[in-house]
């Protein structure tokens, strides 16, 4: 019975997140949102968190070994890459605070690091032939020395740093915009890019440290004394983890205007579709933003990407 019930609410979960992270995706791409800054980093969390979602539904304890393998490697690869793109988010507010506008090196390279790093601690245990049950899941057996040497040396490792480095960073911007507002010296500019950027994307990396905890926590106290696991400290993870897409979706549609939120009624995505199939009849639609002679993501990217940005406007004054 108590396998049973953390077994569906952990689906549960799921699905929720799935169902969210889906249907953000395609609002997303359908309205062609993805040449803005902040609804790529949007696409780069969902990517990962929809991978989480979709390996939690498979049953945790497979007949088949290879099966399990598989499930346990991209079990690795999602909580990583989940863990690695909001790094790469809490960078990129960083840098949007100092200079006004992010460079299309610094994203592609942090983004496509990010991924390139995950895939290669998520194959390592598969060639050490590591992956397989674990308690009431798929992941990294953890039966002998080299399995708990590959725990710590392709998850635990990377997951605490980054979640210290993330605490230091995000510590770090806090105490920018801390400072700017007492000095009152904010530029209209530097006004704008915080409305339009830092203020609406820094709710994500405060969500997900919430949600974080019971999840390292779990893992910490796994990792320490393996033999005597808590009930309720593993029923608070495998129920917290699926969520971070639903989350994140959330949070996508709760900042959106009210005008953006109809972007997700059914007669205005039939229209993006339509509209969507049109353009590709046609010449098709530009699928680069538009960058300055310096190769930067300009804070200002027009007046048509002004109006798509409005997605942040409301409830971001009040924070300026």
């Amino acid at each position: 019975a108590v396998v049973s019930t953390q077994s569906t609410g952990r689906n549960t979960c799921a699905v929720l997140s799935a169902i969210g992270t889906i249907i953000v995706t395609f609002v997303i791409l359908i309205n062609r949102r993805y040449r803005l800054t902040n609804e790529r980093m949007m696409l780069y969390l969902l990517v990962p968190s929809l991978l989480v979602s979709c390996v939690t539904l498979y049953p945790r304890i497979c007949y088949e070994e290879i099966s399990c393998k598989i499930v346990g490697m991209f079990m690795n690869l999602g909580i990583l890459g989940q863990r690695f793109i909001m790094l790469c988010l809490v960078v990129n507010l960083l840098v949007f605070e100092k200079f006004s506008k992010s460079p299309r090196f610094l994203e592609l390279g942090f983004v496509f690091g990010s991924f390139g790093m995950c895939v290669l601690l998520s194959a390592i245990p598969w060639i050490t032939n590591s992956y397989g049950p674990a308690g009431v899941w798929c992941w990294i057996k953890g039966e002998n020395s080299v399995d708990n040497e590959m725990r710590f040396g392709c998850f635990y490792f990377w997951m605490l740093g980054a979640i210290l480095v993330e605490i230091v960073l995000f510590s770090m911007l806090l105490h920018r915009l801390y400072r700017a507002r007492a000095a009152n010296v904010t530029t209209t500019q530097q006004a704008r890019v915080r409305r339009k950027y830092i203020f609406p994307l820094m709710k994500y990396p405060l969500v997900n440290f919430v949600l974080a905890i019971p999840v390292t926590t779990n893992r910490i106290q796994n990792w320490v004394d393996p033999d005597e696991p808590i009930f309720w400290l593993f029923l608070t993870h495998s129920m917290v983890y699926p969520l971070w897409g639903f989350c994140n979706a959330a949070l996508y549609f709760l900042t959106m205007t009210a005008e953006n939120r109809k972007l997700f009624l059914p007669t205005r995505v039939w229209r993006s579709i339509q509209e969507c199939v049109s353009d590709c009849r046609g010449e098709g639609a530009s699928l680069i933003e538009n960058v300055d002679p310096e190769g930067y993501h300009s804070a200002g990217e027009g007046e048509a990407h002004r109006n798509q940005s409005s997605h942040y406007d409301s409830g971001t004054e009040a924070m300026e």
